[in-house]
């Protein structure tokens, strides 16, 4: 079974390659089953080497729509999986998902290579839900990239479709839940 890829109690998907979700044990099943999901967020971080000689931690960035109060949704994948643990005499299971991701939008390439599959059309997101497919996610890869570009040439030649910025490095920590969490830093 597909599913039986991972013994762990500490279990964590990591992101989902467009490329090769459908060939990738860990989630041909899922994309094959349905197990599609939408997350909505405001937007995601990415981190970077730092510029300064000094300082070698990497700086975080956030990244966001242009358009304000636009939110991102991103196209991902679930799963319950056993951790081989039992908890009241049950066999424990947690729910974990995964964001695919594509080749990085060219304004963005230089913070990382890569970024989230952002499902820019409410038809493309309601076929994501309701019968996911390879087709889908290369038509999905391809509109995360190619439908920004559209966008931006016909609002404006110069417009980014992106707003980011320096965050806290205290971001690096996965503990750190503060209100500045996605405030610029200078």
């Amino acid at each position: 079974s597909d599913y039986d890829f991972t013994p762990s109690p500490h279990y964590t998907m990591f992101n989902a390659r467009s490329e090769t979700v459908d060939t990738k044990v860990s989630f041909r099943s899922l994309l094959r089953d349905g197990q599609s999901c939408i997350f909505a967020v405001d937007g995601y971080y990415e981190w970077t080497k730092s510029l300064s000689p000094i300082d070698k931690k990497k700086q975080p960035y956030f990244v966001k729509s242009s358009s304000p109060d636009t939110p991102l949704l991103l196209a991902g994948l679930w799963t319950q999986v056993k951790t081989g643990r039992t908890k009241n005499n049950e066999e424990e299971t947690i729910s974990t998902f995964t964001i695919l991701t594509t080749e990085a939008h060219p304004t963005l390439a230089w913070l990382h290579p890569r970024q989230p599959c952002i499902l820019n059309d409410s038809s493309v997101a309601r076929e994501w839900l309701q019968s996911p497919s390879k087709a889908l996610v290369e038509k999905i890869s391809s509109l995360s990239n190619e439908q920004q570009k559209q966008e931006n040439n016909i609002k404006n030649q110069d417009a980014d479709p992106w707003e980011y910025y320096p965050v806290t490095k205290r971001m690096s920590d996965a503990k750190y839940h503060g209100d500045d969490c996605t405030v610029e830093v200078k």
